[in-house]
């Protein structure tokens, strides 16, 4: 009896066995995909409805799409920079998930 080999029946069990597992495991896969597309699709219809309703205060819409971007990304922080037009200026403004830290670092 050789034990480092498979057989042909354990072939056959196992291609019996695949055939009902792979579409199932499949469907697993493409549910957890569209699970994930919705996630992001929601964030970003959040961002697009925050873009036309904060119109008046530029630092929180700012806020907003920073925060959004962050659990998009799944990152810690958040930075978007800016060009101040009045300096010519490259201006960062930093979120660290809970406030914007007020700081400004130019370039």
């Amino acid at each position: 009896l050789k034990f480092n080999t498979f057989t042909k029946g354990d072939e056959d069990s196992l291609t019996f066995t695949m055939n009902f597992c792979s579409p199932i495991l499949t469907n697993a896969l493409t549910f957890e995909q569209q699970l994930s597309s919705r996630e992001r699709t929601q964030a970003l219809l959040k961002v697009a409805q925050n873009l036309f309703t904060r119109f008046d205060n530029v630092h929180v819409l700012l806020r907003e799409i920073m925060q959004e971007a962050r659990m998009l990304t799944q990152a810690e922080r958040c930075s978007v920079f800016l060009v101040d037009k009045m300096t010519n200026e490259l201006v960062a403004k930093v979120f660290d998930g809970t406030l914007v830290d007020g700081e400004e670092i130019k370039s």
